[in-house]
């Protein structure tokens, strides 16, 4: 029986043996390699998941171009954030709807009706009960309207805000000041001010002014809150503030019964006083659409505006 020397010995002599076979066939597979790249171009294999070459540092097999040379290395894969930035850039003809709560219902709903009957089929509107300008805790409006602008790149967007917005707002160092205080205007003022900035990089933006209702308290508000809006808007050459005001106070007080373009009277307002039914919804409508066909009638020959971008074509 062979003692423990022997049996390192040959066991030292084996591993050099399955060794020496492994590396042979590594050089032969490599040889083989080097043969076909030349006799067969455009040959293309892996074998990097091959058993028999694992751990022994035989290289993946190169991808060749029909002249049996390697194939130069494929451009790396756009990251999601390129592709992104990429699909943002193209022009669509989305219109974006945003605003609080009557935008979320009658006013909303209305307003998408008739756009679709215009021939756009790209609408995205969003309303969110109780949101606003004035206090982002309930909704950050610039958080939401960035992320829809650079999901859909708008050729326009339509907004009604303000009707949530009287009430104490914040001036960034935590101090809240009351509606009535002098100072809230101007705070305001900025908050409008940085809403409408990041709105109007899109295309054309649609300002819907807040319209009076049958409650004392709200027109005081919306007066003060509609003053800000007209005033900011001005500001930008691309923002059309659109008037409501005096439609629904054709005698200078609120009127609950109204006609609208087919003769039809019938009430404005909810119960509420404040937020539409169906045909008043349509009446505002009507105060907006005339202002959409004509950009488009006046742009749509080119299609574009001056940034590039799509401009209310429902081609």
């Amino acid at each position: 029986m062979p003692d423990n020397k022997h049996v390192r010995l040959l066991a030292m002599v084996l591993c050099i043996a399955a060794c020496t076979v492994v590396l042979r066939a590594d050089l032969f597979l490599q040889m083989v390699e080097e043969k076909l790249a030349i006799e067969l171009p455009g040959l293309k294999k892996a074998v990097d998941g091959n058993p028999l070459h694992r751990g022994v540092g035989w290289r993946v097999w190169d991808l060749v171009d029909g002249t049996g040379q390697p194939a130069a290395p494929a451009a790396p894969a756009p990251t999601p954030e390129q592709l992104i930035r990429a699909e943002a850039q193209k022009p669509t003809d989305a219109i974006l709807i945003l605003g609080g709560s009557a935008i979320r219902l009658e006013l909303g709903v209305r307003i998408e009706r008739d756009l679709k009957k215009l021939g756009f089929s790209k609408i995205v509107r969003r309303g969110y009960i109780s949101s606003g300008l004035t206090d982002p805790q309930v909704l950050d409006w610039t958080t939401e309207a960035g992320d829809l602008i650079r999901t859909y790149n708008p050729a326009a967007v339509i907004c009604q805000f303000g009707a949530n917005d009287g009430q104490p707002i914040s001036d960034g160092s935590g101090k809240r000041i009351p509606f009535d205080d002098p100072a809230w205007a101007a705070v305001y003022a900025t908050h409008v001010d940085q809403f409408m900035a990041l709105v109007s990089r899109s295309g054309r933006v649609y300002w819907l002014e807040l319209p009076i209702t049958s409650d004392k308290r709200f027109n005081e508000k919306f007066t003060k809150i509609n003053a800000i809006h007209r005033q900011v808007s001005a500001s930008y050459s691309n923002i059309r503030y659109i008037p409501t005001w005096d439609t629904f106070a054709p005698d200078g007080n609120f009127a609950p019964m109204l006609a609208d373009s087919d003769g039809v009277t019938a009430a404005v307002k909810a119960a509420d006083g404040i937020h539409f039914t169906g045909h008043g919804a349509k009446i505002l409508s009507a105060l907006l659409l005339p202002h959409i066909q004509e950009d488009r009638e006046k742009l749509q020959s080119t299609g574009r505006n001056s940034s590039g971008k799509s401009v209310l074509s429902t081609k």
